[in-house]
């Protein structure tokens, strides 16, 4: 009976640990892009900006 549970407990955490490695990988897939919100936002701002001393 505790022999059983113990085996269903380590195949719980044995399947929890590998969908934390999936997530891991998946994760390091995307660790490599570059964040370009700041750089359009402050562009944008540039521009509108510009305009609006121009005109």
């Amino acid at each position: 009976m505790k022999l059983d549970r113990l085996s269903d407990v380590m195949d719980r955490n044995s399947r929890l640990l590998k969908q934390v490695e999936a997530q891991l990988k998946e994760n390091n897939k995307h660790a490599g892009a570059i964040d370009l919100t700041p750089w359009l936002v402050s562009s944008l701002v540039f521009f509108f900006l510009y305009h609006y001393m121009q005109g």
